[in-house]
């Protein structure tokens, strides 16, 4: 069930209240006992996961690709045995 915001236009009190999509009831205020009226809000948006910031879409680089690392790069070729 989604919330819904509320406010009292008598005393601007403000309440969240928890409705089915098709209700029409409107609730009273706690303090003033007048009608409240529904209002918009933001929703609010959580993004988890890759993909969703800049940073997070750029391609990697060549070495993590190929799956060889800096040390197995710049180790020295070994001496042939004498």
């Amino acid at each position: 069930m989604p919330t819904y915001h509320f406010r009292c236009d008598g005393c601007e009190k403000q309440i969240d209240q928890k409705m089915s999509f098709g209700s029409t009831e409107v609730p009273k205020c706690e303090a003033c006992k007048a009608p409240m009226k529904k209002f918009i809000v933001a929703p609010h948006v959580h993004f988890k996961g890759d993909g969703f910031y800049k940073n997070d879409a750029k391609p990697k680089p060549a070495a993590e690709k190929s799956g060889t690392t800096d040390t197995q790069k710049k180790s020295p070729p070994s001496s042939p045995a004498p």
